[in-house]
């Protein structure tokens, strides 16, 4: 079972918009399984048209939460590290 703060479960639950990288995005989230946890987010301009996207992730090969992870931005491998960057710098954690 994961076990989050009251205080981290707050913040998943509001973010349905984040800035970053001087933009608006529009954040679609899967955080729901235990084996990943995803963001997909969605720049849009004027007209509703999207005009950039971004992807933030990581999973498990069998969907253990035991299991190692692999981490990914725009659906390329990143290290732990860099996947912690990215969260703190588009989640402003």
């Amino acid at each position: 079972m994961v076990m989050l703060k009251a205080n981290t479960l707050m913040k998943m639950a509001i973010h349905i918009h984040t800035t970053y990288d001087g933009a608006t995005w529009i954040v679609h989230s899967d955080t729901t399984h235990v084996g990943r946890c995803m963001y997909f987010l969605d720049k849009y301009n004027g007209d509703l048209q999207i005009v950039d996207s971004i992807n933030l992730y990581w999973e498990t090969e069998d969907y253990n939460e035991d299991s190692p992870k692999t981490y990914y931005f725009n659906d390329q491998v990143i290290t732990e590290e860099e996947y912690n960057s990215y969260y703190q710098a588009i989640f402003e954690y």
